[in-house]
């Protein structure tokens, strides 16, 4: 830090604190307008990069790991409270009666997939199957937003299946979904 002038009490920050500070700043500034903030695995599975770009009243496409889990229906939470055992609860829980929250992997294999067009590239159309459910989010143990799931799947005889999470309008269409999760490849390339 010493060597390139990093000044003392600037502090590490993950990619997903320092692109959320990006982010933030763009609204702030309000320079270069924009609605949607797609992001790979590494920015999917960060909960407060998710939650902060929504609280800016951006949209987000991000993909996330295959072992993310999500529930189907949002479950009922028990308050803090005097437990039937033992000393009281000081944190909410997830009712005991609550539906298992599912890995996407395995939420996959549940699904009717789509065959949609993702753009049209320099060597043609690029086409994959889709599937897409509302499900709740996770964040600590508690339920979260309530937010697309979506998988697309390559084609072929060794299909490739990438996950992703939305907070984009329940009334959103599939094609439009489709089309925003192959954004993120030409932006990556361009820079």
């Amino acid at each position: 830090w010493r060597q390139c002038g990093i000044p003392g009490e600037v502090r590490f920050h993950t990619e997903p604190e320092l692109a959320l500070g990006m982010v933030q700043e763009l609204v702030t500034r309000n320079v270069l307008p924009f609605s949607w903030v797609a992001g790979d695995e590494v920015f999917g599975r960060d909960p407060a990069f998710l939650d902060g770009v929504a609280e800016l009243g951006k949209w987000y496409m991000a993909e996330v790991p295959g072992n993310t889990r999500v529930w189907l229906r949002t479950p009922s939470v028990e308050p803090p409270g005097r437990g039937p055992l033992g000393r009281p609860r000081t944190r909410p829980r997830v009712a005991r009666n609550a539906a298992s929250p599912i890995e996407m992997r395995d939420l996959a294999q549940r699904l009717s997939w789509h065959r949609l067009t993702i753009k049209e590239g320099s060597q043609g159309t690029m086409i994959a199957e889709f599937a897409f459910v509302r499900v709740t989010a996770i964040r600590e143990g508690l339920p979260g937003p309530r937010v697309w799931a979506m998988f697309r799947r390559s084609l072929g005889p060794q299909p490739e299946c990438k996950y992703y999470l939305s907070n984009a309008p329940p009334r959103s269409a599939p094609h439009e979904l489709a089309h925003r999760s192959g954004m993120r490849w030409p932006i990556e390339t361009a820079l």
